[in-house]
């Protein structure tokens, strides 16, 4: 076993911290300036910006809960609905019982869709516009045009929103399904 008597301890200059603080603390000042800058208000001016603006609106989106919404109306039946409409139905030729159909869904400004399931998978495109949604068990996100994503057979969808107020948005969704099966019910 070594001998550790004689081994030398690296001393400090007085009034030094060592390198284990410094990197500690400097870290401490990081988040405070990250946590104000993503979590403080966003810059009303353009040239006041220090980061694009889109990343607020990621930042927050990462943040809300599943019942932070985009508006704050008095109860969900004053929110005008979105609509659906089916576009076509064909059999799949190669999978024997099975369908696809196309539904184009307009959602007026502050529209919605509530809690709702459906007896297919479905591939939701947006068409136009901007839509917040959340399935059950994942984080609430946000879609722009040419965008897409996913509901699995089973899945609960939470909610469907356009996130403006002042102009409409609309979704193509592609359902996979069985034949005769109702496609979307609501809770």
């Amino acid at each position: 076993m070594p001998n550790n008597r004689n081994a030398q301890i690296p001393t400090m200059a007085p009034n030094s911290l060592p390198i284990a603080a410094v990197t500690s603390a400097a870290s401490g000042v990081l988040a405070a300036i990250l946590f104000a800058t993503f979590l403080g208000p966003a810059p009303s001016t353009s040239a006041s910006l220090l980061l694009p603006k889109f990343l607020y609106a990621t930042f927050a989106d990462l943040c809300s809960s599943q019942t932070d919404r985009s508006y704050t109306m008095e109860s969900a039946a004053e929110r005008p609905g979105a609509v659906a409409e089916v576009i076509s139905t064909e059999k799949l030729s190669h999978v024997p019982g099975k369908n696809i159909s196309l539904v184009r869904v307009k959602f007026p400004p502050g529209g919605w869709s509530p809690k709702h399931y459906h007896g297919g998978s479905v591939t939701v495109h947006v068409l136009s516009g901007t839509i917040r949604s959340q399935i059950e068990g994942t984080p609430a996100a946000t879609y722009g045009p040419g965008e897409t994503f996913f509901e699995p057979l089973g899945a609960i969808h939470i909610f469907a929103e356009n996130v403006s107020r002042t102009d409409s948005a609309e979704v193509l969704a592609v359902f996979v399904h069985d034949e005769g099966a109702t496609l979307t019910t609501h809770f």
